[in-house]
């Protein structure tokens, strides 16, 4: 009978539940930023601050989804940090000052 318990509490105690969903929201945000940036770089009415300031904005916003993506505590709540996170990201764009000069002409 104690050897069927051991056995029993050893088999238990070695299930692991398959962690996959965080991983992969965390994963898809790093795409979506990775793609935004190449976006940003690619502006060419952005001078290189603007665009520097814009790929800034993006790492703070993949900070604060995969924090989000962390502290969630059921698939749905994984689901709507990654979709919002993405969303935040995509939106991003850099702060475009027109130089005057160019504007008088």
């Amino acid at each position: 009978m104690d050897q069927a318990k051991t056995t029993g509490n050893t088999e238990i105690n070695n299930i692991q539940p398959e962690v996959v969903k965080k991983s992969l929201a965390r994963q898809a945000i790093d795409e979506v930023a990775k793609v935004k940036k190449e976006k940003i770089n690619q502006m060419l009415d952005a001078t290189e601050e603007e665009k520097e300031a814009a790929k800034q904005k993006v790492d703070e916003e993949v900070i604060k989804a995969k924090n989000n993506i962390n502290q969630a505590t059921t698939n749905d709540g994984v689901n709507n940090a990654k979709t919002t996170g993405k969303n935040t990201i995509e939106n991003i764009q850099p702060e475009v000052v027109k130089n005057q000069k160019q504007d008088k002409r």
